[in-house]
C-alpha cells in the first residue's frame, strides 16, 4: 500500500482487506479480480486438525491461533469479528497467537501442530490440498465466512489513463492466448474480469 501511494509501483496484486484500506486512504483503485471456478468471491474458513477436539469456533478459547497479516481480510478481519460478536479480544479468548504472514504457513501451522486453529483463504487452502492431497485428511473447516469479494489487481490513483487501459486490455484478455492460459492455470486462475465493487462494501 505505501509503494502504490507513493507511486513506486504500477501494479499490485493485494488482498482484499489491504484494498479496502487503499481505496478508504484514496490511494489505489480495482482494475480486474480473477474468476476462479466460475465465481469473483471467495471466503476465510477456520480451520483445526482432523484429530483435534475442537468443533466449533467456541471451542478454540484458551487455545492457540494462527493470523495470517493485520491486513488480511480472511486470515485477520473475519476472525476479529468473531471475537467482537462475542466481546472478546484475540488477548483474552485465546492462550496465544501467531501471525504467519502466510495462508499457507498458517495451513501448515495446523496441520503440523505448531497452531490449534487458523483463519485462512478457502483457495488458497483447496490450492494446497491440490498439491497435497492428503492435507485434507489431516484438516477439518470448522467453520466459513460468508463471501466476499475476491483480492483484486489494483493501480495507484495517479496511474497515467493510457497504462491504465494497457493493463486492463492485457489482464482480461490473457486467457486468449496459449501462453496466457499456462500462466493462469499455475495460478488456478481462469480468467481475469472486471470487478463487481459492491462485493468490497462489507
Amino acid at each position: 500500500n505505501e509503494l502504490l501511494a507513493q507511486g513506486s509501483v504500477d501494479l499490485a496484486f493485494i488482498c482484499t482487506g489491504a484494498y479496502r484500506e487503499g481505496v478508504k486512504l484514496g490511494i489505489m483503485s480495482a482494475l480486474v479480480v480473477p474468476q476462479i471456478n466460475g465465481r469473483t468471491t471467495y471466503q476465510s474458513y477456520i480451520i483445526t486438525r482432523t484429530d483435534s477436539t475442537i468443533h466449533n469456533f467456541d471451542d478454540l478459547r484458551g487455545k492457540i491461533f494462527s493470523f495470517t497479516d493485520p491486513m488480511s481480510n480472511t486470515g485477520y478481519i473475519y476472525p476479529l469479528t468473531l471475537l467482537s460478536s462475542r466481546s472478546e479480544t484475540p488477548d483474552n479468548f485465546f492462550d496465544r497467537t501467531i501471525f504467519t504472514y502466510s495462508h499457507d504457513r498458517s495451513i501448515y501451522a495446523v496441520a503440523d501442530g505448531v497452531a490449534d486453529g487458523a483463519a485462512v483463504d478457502n483457495l488458497i487452502l483447496a490450492h494446497a490440498q491440490q498439491r497435497q492431497p492428503e492435507l485434507a485428511e489431516r484438516l477439518r473447516i470448522i467453520q466459513k465466512s460468508p463471501e466476499y469479494g475476491i483480492p483484486p489487481v489494483v493501480i495507484p490513483n495517479q496511474l497515467s489513463p493510457q497504462k491504465k487501459a494497457q493493463f486492463e486490455q492485457f489482464f482480461l484478455n490473457i486467457h486468449n492466448q496459449a501462453d496466457g492460459r499456462l500462466a493462469l492455470e499455475a495460478l488456478a486462475i481462469e480468467r481475469f474480469v472486471k470487478p463487481d465493487l459492491t462485493l468490497y462494501e462489507f
